[in-house]
């Protein structure tokens, strides 16, 4: 397993770069969420901090992309052509950071069983990722789609499996599946298998997707962290906590003990 710490940019974040690469742990850039689309200049200002941040990393490097009302493969004429906007923006951005890897969400609803959607679903983003990831392809970029609302992994194996590409894989977030799923970490870990590129570490109670600190939830790391090393073992683990810095950096001490 190769450890990161998911990072918004920051300045007191820089501080603990140093920390990192004694340990060898990555960073995972963050911050195209709620707070990164409201407007061109806020966009740009985040990614002239990433930019600032990318340039001392001399381990790897992730970016989690934005997901605020991405609907791959709209039907809508205009909101395909606003989303179709913001996933160019992403694009560039990649190309300026030069990750190994852009984590994206899946986007699906737990209401698609509902409206009888899920297979609508999964052909429309199949689709749509079929020529999509060819150009983070060619930039040797690989793009992780990470649950959001599933209560297994099905839909998002048939979905990569679809598209079979090998620079198309999943994301595993612990907080979103003991959120909304029944299945202990090691179901899922075991039926992603070989698709499951980047994992991100979170705790809580099953209720709310807080990014507690690893050991102040419920969720149970180490079946995590086992099926991991005999599946996955080179899947790379982020700590997607939300604390100060120096909370992440000692749950982050806490975390290599995994390793």
């Amino acid at each position: 397993m190769y450890f990161m710490v998911c990072v918004f940019g920051n300045p007191q974040e820089r501080r603990y770069l140093p920390i990192l690469k004694a340990l060898n742990v990555g960073v995972e850039l963050q911050g195209y969420g709620p707070e990164g689309v409201v407007s061109r200049a806020v966009w740009e200002k985040r990614l002239a901090l990433h930019k600032a941040i990318a340039r001392k990393v001399s381990t790897r490097l992730a970016v989690h992309g934005p997901f605020i009302g991405l609907v791959y493969n709209h039907n809508d004429c205009l909101l395909k052509q606003a989303i179709r906007k913001r996933l160019d923006m992403t694009f560039e951005m990649t190309r300026a950071l030069k990750p190994d890897t852009l984590v994206l969400h899946t986007q699906y609803r737990s209401s698609f069983p509902k409206f009888e959607m899920e297979k609508m679903w999964v052909e429309n983003v199949a689709d749509f990722w079929r020529g999509e990831i060819k150009r983070y392809a060619a930039c040797g970029v690989r793009v992780a789609l990470e649950n959001l609302e599933e209560p297994d992994p099905e839909l998002m194996i048939d979905l990569v499996d679809r598209v079979d590409h090998e620079y198309l894989g999943l994301c595993l977030d612990t907080g979103h599946a003991n959120i909304f799923s029944d299945l202990k970490f090691s179901q899922w870990v075991e039926r992603m298998g070989r698709r499951l590129m980047h994992i991100h570490i979170h705790d809580n109670n099953g209720d709310v997707d807080s990014h507690l600190p690893i050991g102040a939830g419920n969720i149970d790391f180490k079946d995590l962290f086992d099926a991991v090393r005999r599946i996955v073992p080179q899947a790379a683990v982020s700590l997607e906590v939300q604390e100060k810095p120096e909370v992440v950096i000692n749950n982050l001490r806490r975390v290599l003990q995994f390793r």
